[in-house]
């Protein structure tokens, strides 16, 4: 998803499907049941009585994110740090927290950087989205979780609110996560989620899975790919729009 210099907004709704990067190669076979365990600063997600994920909201972080993704088999599908050390791992950009939803441009505040990250190219401004509130924590066939949540600037001034519900679901060799958003800006105000290349939905992936790249100045070498609904591959999809991406 990409936002381009959007104007006033009273109500966003978003979703993102992200099926594609968890589902595995073998057919569905079963429903799984899908148990959520409400703790002090997270929700635990099981499903057939394995970890899936964890909804983690009270960590001290500067938003809510899920952590791990484990396939069916236990294979991790995200990057552990900044949550876990493991050897090996890189450990740039350490606000990137699995799968997030932030985005860096909101009314002129950054949400999706933290402390120094991208000096420059998004406001100095580092805000914080809070976990207000659950509405639903329910198990079944479909495990979900509703929140509401708080967006506000360093001085704490309140910028905008959203409410999100995430699925839980899962057979056989499956696993899947439906998240969607809706952004409400404040009474009688403009809410703007202006142009820049850090949102909305941040997923941060393993190292097995990624793109060629550099870490630390030096090439790193990746199989994984990238491809938009527009047809665009790899890195000439960077900044470009389209209606998916896989």
């Amino acid at each position: 998803m990409v936002f381009s210099k959007t104007p006033s907004l009273n109500c966003l709704p978003l979703l993102a499907a992200l099926s594609a990067i968890l589902a595995a190669t073998a057919p569905a076979s079963f429903a799984g049941a899908v148990k959520l365990a409400k703790l002090d600063d997270r929700v635990r997600v099981e499903i057939d009585g394995e970890l899936f994920t964890e909804y983690v909201f009270g960590d001290g972080a500067t938003r809510p994110y899920c952590y791990p993704i484990l396939a069916a088999d236990g294979t991790s599908l995200t990057r552990d740090f900044p949550m876990k050390d493991t050897p090996g791992e890189e450990t740039d950009h350490p606000w990137h927290r699995c799968i997030t939803f932030t985005h860096a441009f909101v009314n002129g505040v950054d949400f999706w950087n933290e402390g120094g990250g991208d000096i420059g190219r998004s406001p100095k401004n580092k805000g914080r989205s809070t976990h207000e509130a659950f509405v639903e924590v329910s198990d079944g066939d479909v495990g979900v979780i509703t929140t509401t949540n708080r967006w506000t600037a360093p001085d704490g001034q309140l910028i905008c609110t959203d409410q999100r519900t995430l699925r839980f679901h899962g057979s056989g060799a499956e696993r899947f996560i439906d998240f969607e958003i809706t952004i409400h800006a404040l009474p009688e105000e403009s809410l703007t989620f202006g142009d820049n290349k850090d949102g909305t939905m941040g997923y941060r992936v393993p190292l097995w899975m990624t793109l060629p790249h550099k870490y630390k100045g030096q090439p790193v070498p990746g199989v994984g790919h990238f491809l938009t609904s527009a047809g665009k591959r790899d890195a000439e999809a960077w900044g470009s729009r389209g209606d998916w991406c896989d």
